[in-house]
Protein backbone atom coordinates (compact mmCIF):
# COMPACT_ATOMS: atom_id res chain seq x y z
CA UNK A 1 0.00 0.00 0.00
CA UNK A 2 1.65 3.51 -0.57
CA UNK A 3 -0.39 7.28 -0.09
CA UNK A 4 0.70 9.87 -2.33
CA UNK A 5 -0.85 13.78 -1.76
CA UNK A 6 -2.19 15.30 -4.25
CA UNK A 7 -3.38 18.67 -4.95
CA UNK A 8 -6.11 19.54 -7.77
CA UNK A 9 -9.43 22.00 -8.82
CA UNK A 10 -9.12 25.54 -9.46
CA UNK A 11 -5.16 26.39 -8.96
CA UNK A 12 -4.79 23.31 -7.03
CA UNK A 13 -6.30 24.67 -4.50
CA UNK A 14 -7.75 21.18 -3.44
CA UNK A 15 -5.83 18.87 -1.37
CA UNK A 16 -6.29 15.04 -0.39
CA UNK A 17 -4.46 11.66 -0.34
CA UNK A 18 -4.69 8.82 -2.66
CA UNK A 19 -3.93 5.75 -1.16
CA UNK A 20 -3.17 2.71 -3.58
CA UNK A 21 -3.24 -0.85 -2.87
CA UNK A 22 0.12 -2.49 -4.30
CA UNK A 23 -1.70 -5.27 -6.67
CA UNK A 24 -5.03 -3.15 -7.77
CA UNK A 25 -8.34 -5.40 -8.25
CA UNK A 26 -9.11 -4.66 -11.94
CA UNK A 27 -12.20 -3.20 -12.37
CA UNK A 28 -12.62 -2.05 -9.00
CA UNK A 29 -14.27 1.65 -8.97
CA UNK A 30 -12.27 4.38 -6.97
CA UNK A 31 -13.52 5.10 -3.81
CA UNK A 32 -13.85 8.94 -3.12
CA UNK A 33 -14.42 10.35 0.79
CA UNK A 34 -14.91 14.20 1.31
CA UNK A 35 -15.35 16.38 4.64
CA UNK A 36 -17.93 15.27 7.37
CA UNK A 37 -19.26 18.20 8.63
CA UNK A 38 -16.27 20.70 9.30
CA UNK A 39 -13.64 17.62 10.16
CA UNK A 40 -11.12 17.30 7.50
CA UNK A 41 -10.65 14.76 5.82
CA UNK A 42 -10.06 12.06 8.04
CA UNK A 43 -13.11 11.86 9.22
CA UNK A 44 -15.16 11.27 12.49
CA UNK A 45 -12.39 9.28 14.64
CA UNK A 46 -10.24 8.48 12.02
CA UNK A 47 -13.22 6.72 9.48
CA UNK A 48 -11.70 7.61 6.49
CA UNK A 49 -8.18 6.61 6.92
CA UNK A 50 -9.16 3.28 8.32
CA UNK A 51 -11.39 2.75 5.48
CA UNK A 52 -9.20 3.88 3.15
CA UNK A 53 -6.15 1.47 4.31
CA UNK A 54 -8.48 -1.23 4.84
CA UNK A 55 -9.89 -1.08 1.00
CA UNK A 56 -6.23 -0.77 -0.17
CA UNK A 57 -5.46 -4.21 1.56
CA UNK A 58 -8.38 -5.62 -1.16
CA UNK A 59 -6.92 -4.06 -3.82
CA UNK A 60 -9.29 -1.30 -4.47
CA UNK A 61 -7.70 2.54 -4.72
CA UNK A 62 -9.65 5.47 -2.86
CA UNK A 63 -8.94 9.16 -2.37
CA UNK A 64 -10.47 11.38 0.75
CA UNK A 65 -10.23 15.04 0.06
CA UNK A 66 -10.81 18.60 2.08
CA UNK A 67 -13.52 20.63 0.28
CA UNK A 68 -12.93 23.76 -0.73
CA UNK A 69 -12.36 26.20 2.59
CA UNK A 70 -11.80 23.12 5.05
CA UNK A 71 -8.68 21.20 5.99
CA UNK A 72 -5.98 21.90 3.94
CA UNK A 73 -7.75 22.96 0.90
CA UNK A 74 -8.41 27.09 0.00
CA UNK A 75 -11.24 28.22 -0.66
CA UNK A 76 -12.60 29.01 -3.54
CA UNK A 77 -12.83 32.51 -5.00
CA UNK A 78 -16.45 32.02 -6.93
CA UNK A 79 -19.43 33.60 -4.90
CA UNK A 80 -21.27 30.18 -5.03
CA UNK A 81 -23.63 28.37 -2.19
CA UNK A 82 -21.92 25.94 0.05
CA UNK A 83 -23.65 23.17 -2.01
CA UNK A 84 -22.32 24.67 -5.21
CA UNK A 85 -18.96 24.70 -4.34
CA UNK A 86 -19.06 21.22 -2.51
CA UNK A 87 -20.47 19.62 -5.86
CA UNK A 88 -18.08 21.26 -7.79
CA UNK A 89 -14.86 20.13 -5.68
CA UNK A 90 -16.53 16.48 -6.10
CA UNK A 91 -16.66 16.77 -9.82
CA UNK A 92 -12.93 18.17 -9.93
CA UNK A 93 -11.65 15.15 -7.56
CA UNK A 94 -13.70 12.79 -10.30
CA UNK A 95 -11.96 14.60 -13.02
CA UNK A 96 -8.53 14.67 -11.36
CA UNK A 97 -9.09 11.05 -10.41
CA UNK A 98 -10.09 10.61 -14.47
CA UNK A 99 -7.01 11.96 -15.53
CA UNK A 100 -5.28 9.38 -13.75
CA UNK A 101 -6.64 6.65 -15.45
CA UNK A 102 -10.15 5.83 -13.52
CA UNK A 103 -13.20 4.85 -15.14
CA UNK A 104 -15.34 4.60 -12.27
CA UNK A 105 -16.54 5.19 -8.77
CA UNK A 106 -17.86 4.70 -5.48
CA UNK A 107 -18.92 7.70 -3.62
CA UNK A 108 -18.94 7.64 0.20
CA UNK A 109 -20.70 10.74 2.27
CA UNK A 110 -21.58 11.30 6.16
CA UNK A 111 -24.35 13.81 7.00
CA UNK A 112 -23.94 16.92 5.17
CA UNK A 113 -21.52 15.15 3.04
CA UNK A 114 -24.67 13.81 1.07
CA UNK A 115 -25.54 17.32 -0.44
CA UNK A 116 -23.12 16.73 -3.40
CA UNK A 117 -22.33 13.10 -3.42
CA UNK A 118 -26.27 13.06 -4.16
CA UNK A 119 -26.22 15.18 -6.74
CA UNK A 120 -23.04 13.89 -8.28
CA UNK A 121 -24.38 10.47 -8.14
CA UNK A 122 -27.55 11.17 -10.09
CA UNK A 123 -25.65 13.43 -13.23
CA UNK A 124 -22.61 11.18 -13.41
CA UNK A 125 -22.75 7.81 -15.04
CA UNK A 126 -19.41 6.93 -13.83
CA UNK A 127 -20.66 6.62 -10.57
CA UNK A 128 -21.73 3.10 -10.07
CA UNK A 129 -22.15 2.91 -6.62
CA UNK A 130 -23.06 5.47 -3.60
CA UNK A 131 -22.81 4.98 0.33
CA UNK A 132 -25.09 7.59 2.07
CA UNK A 133 -24.07 7.68 6.16
CA UNK A 134 -27.18 9.81 8.11
CA UNK A 135 -27.97 11.43 4.44
CA UNK A 136 -30.81 12.15 3.49
CA UNK A 137 -34.22 11.09 6.10
CA UNK A 138 -37.79 11.59 5.47
CA UNK A 139 -40.45 11.65 8.35
CA UNK A 140 -43.38 9.34 8.68
CA UNK A 141 -46.01 8.84 11.34
CA UNK A 142 -44.31 6.73 13.12
CA UNK A 143 -41.03 8.76 13.20
CA UNK A 144 -42.95 12.10 14.44
CA UNK A 145 -44.81 10.08 17.14
CA UNK A 146 -40.74 9.20 18.19
CA UNK A 147 -39.63 12.13 18.07
CA UNK A 148 -42.44 13.83 20.25
CA UNK A 149 -41.83 11.40 23.04
CA UNK A 150 -37.78 10.95 22.64
CA UNK A 151 -37.91 15.08 22.95
CA UNK A 152 -39.03 15.07 26.63
CA UNK A 153 -37.57 11.48 27.88
CA UNK A 154 -33.46 12.43 26.76
CA UNK A 155 -32.38 14.16 29.59
CA UNK A 156 -29.87 16.24 27.10
CA UNK A 157 -33.09 17.65 25.42
CA UNK A 158 -34.70 19.19 28.35
CA UNK A 159 -31.66 20.68 29.59
CA UNK A 160 -31.38 22.52 26.58
CA UNK A 161 -34.70 23.48 26.25
CA UNK A 162 -34.72 25.18 30.13
CA UNK A 163 -31.17 26.61 29.35
CA UNK A 164 -32.71 28.83 26.13
CA UNK A 165 -36.07 29.28 28.55
CA UNK A 166 -34.46 30.08 31.40
CA UNK A 167 -30.75 31.03 30.62
CA UNK A 168 -29.96 33.25 33.77
CA UNK A 169 -30.84 30.43 35.86
CA UNK A 170 -27.88 28.35 34.72
CA UNK A 171 -25.52 31.70 34.94
CA UNK A 172 -25.79 32.46 31.06
CA UNK A 173 -26.61 36.64 31.07
CA UNK A 174 -27.25 36.59 27.60
CA UNK A 175 -29.27 38.92 25.59
CA UNK A 176 -30.37 36.85 22.98
CA UNK A 177 -31.68 39.63 20.20
CA UNK A 178 -27.43 40.95 21.05
CA UNK A 179 -26.10 37.60 19.64
CA UNK A 180 -28.64 36.09 17.44
CA UNK A 181 -30.42 33.33 19.21
CA UNK A 182 -31.33 30.45 16.93
CA UNK A 183 -31.75 26.65 17.87
CA UNK A 184 -30.11 26.23 14.62
CA UNK A 185 -27.29 27.60 13.13
CA UNK A 186 -27.08 25.20 10.20
CA UNK A 187 -29.59 24.49 8.01
CA UNK A 188 -29.58 22.45 4.80
CA UNK A 189 -32.40 21.94 2.28
CA UNK A 190 -33.19 18.51 1.88
CA UNK A 191 -34.80 17.55 -2.09
CA UNK A 192 -38.15 17.18 -2.11
CA UNK A 193 -39.63 13.38 -0.67
CA UNK A 194 -40.49 12.83 -4.63
CA UNK A 195 -37.75 14.48 -6.54
CA UNK A 196 -35.61 11.80 -3.73
CA UNK A 197 -37.20 8.93 -5.17
CA UNK A 198 -37.13 9.87 -8.86
CA UNK A 199 -33.32 10.20 -8.24
CA UNK A 200 -33.51 6.72 -6.54
CA UNK A 201 -35.11 5.76 -9.42
CA UNK A 202 -32.59 7.28 -12.75
CA UNK A 203 -29.63 5.51 -10.28
CA UNK A 204 -31.37 2.50 -9.86
CA UNK A 205 -32.42 2.21 -13.71
CA UNK A 206 -28.65 2.83 -14.69
CA UNK A 207 -27.88 -0.14 -12.77
CA UNK A 208 -26.22 1.83 -9.91
CA UNK A 209 -26.23 0.06 -6.26
CA UNK A 210 -26.61 2.38 -2.97
CA UNK A 211 -26.17 2.02 0.63
CA UNK A 212 -28.10 3.96 3.46
CA UNK A 213 -27.18 3.99 6.96
CA UNK A 214 -28.46 4.99 9.46
CA UNK A 215 -27.94 5.57 13.59
CA UNK A 216 -30.41 6.33 16.21
CA UNK A 217 -31.47 9.80 15.56
CA UNK A 218 -34.68 12.16 15.86
CA UNK A 219 -35.19 12.09 12.10
CA UNK A 220 -34.47 8.35 11.63
CA UNK A 221 -36.46 6.51 14.43
CA UNK A 222 -37.01 2.99 13.28
CA UNK A 223 -35.73 0.15 11.05
CA UNK A 224 -38.09 0.08 8.14
CA UNK A 225 -38.73 4.40 7.83
CA UNK A 226 -36.93 4.04 5.00
CA UNK A 227 -39.26 1.83 2.68
CA UNK A 228 -41.86 3.52 4.36
CA UNK A 229 -41.57 7.13 2.61
CA UNK A 230 -41.31 5.56 -0.48
CA UNK A 231 -44.51 4.77 -2.57
CA UNK A 232 -41.89 2.52 -4.70
CA UNK A 233 -41.29 -0.40 -2.96
CA UNK A 234 -38.90 -2.74 -4.84
CA UNK A 235 -35.78 -1.79 -6.61
CA UNK A 236 -34.17 -5.06 -7.72
CA UNK A 237 -31.81 -5.58 -4.44
CA UNK A 238 -30.02 -2.70 -5.47
CA UNK A 239 -30.38 -0.45 -2.48
CA UNK A 240 -29.54 -1.99 1.11
CA UNK A 241 -30.62 -0.25 4.36
CA UNK A 242 -28.84 -0.42 7.26
CA UNK A 243 -30.14 1.00 11.07
CA UNK A 244 -28.00 0.90 13.37
CA UNK A 245 -30.34 1.66 16.77
CA UNK A 246 -27.68 2.08 19.46
CA UNK A 247 -25.33 4.33 17.58
CA UNK A 248 -24.69 7.61 17.89
CA UNK A 249 -24.54 10.07 14.83
CA UNK A 250 -20.45 9.62 14.45
CA UNK A 251 -20.44 6.28 15.71
CA UNK A 252 -17.78 7.19 18.48
CA UNK A 253 -17.74 4.24 20.12
CA UNK A 254 -15.30 1.87 18.84
CA UNK A 255 -17.84 -1.19 19.07
CA UNK A 256 -20.44 0.70 17.07
CA UNK A 257 -18.00 2.25 14.70
CA UNK A 258 -16.57 -1.19 13.91
CA UNK A 259 -19.66 -2.81 13.24
CA UNK A 260 -20.42 -0.01 10.64
CA UNK A 261 -17.49 0.19 8.94
CA UNK A 262 -17.56 -3.74 8.23
CA UNK A 263 -20.45 -3.45 7.02
CA UNK A 264 -19.87 -0.11 5.04
CA UNK A 265 -16.19 -2.15 3.71
CA UNK A 266 -18.11 -5.07 2.35
CA UNK A 267 -20.33 -3.25 0.56
CA UNK A 268 -17.22 -1.52 -1.41
CA UNK A 269 -15.98 -4.84 -1.76
CA UNK A 270 -18.72 -6.54 -3.29
CA UNK A 271 -18.57 -3.28 -5.63
CA UNK A 272 -15.69 -4.80 -6.47
CA UNK A 273 -16.39 -8.01 -7.07
CA UNK A 274 -14.33 -9.15 -3.99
Amino acid sequence: MRERVVTFGPEGILVGIVTEPDAARRGAPVVVMSNVGLNHRVGPSRAWVELARGLAEHGVTSLRYDCSGLGDSAPRKDLLGDVERSVLDLQDALAMLTADGATHFALVSWCSGTDNSHVVAVRDPRVVGAAFLDGYAYATPTSLAHAKIYRWVEPPRWRRALRRRFPRLFGLDLDRQAVGWVDEIYNREYPTREKFEEDLATLVDRGARLLFVYSQQTTYAYKGQFWDWLRRKKWGGQIAVEYYSKADHTFRYRADREVMMSRLSSWLLALSGA
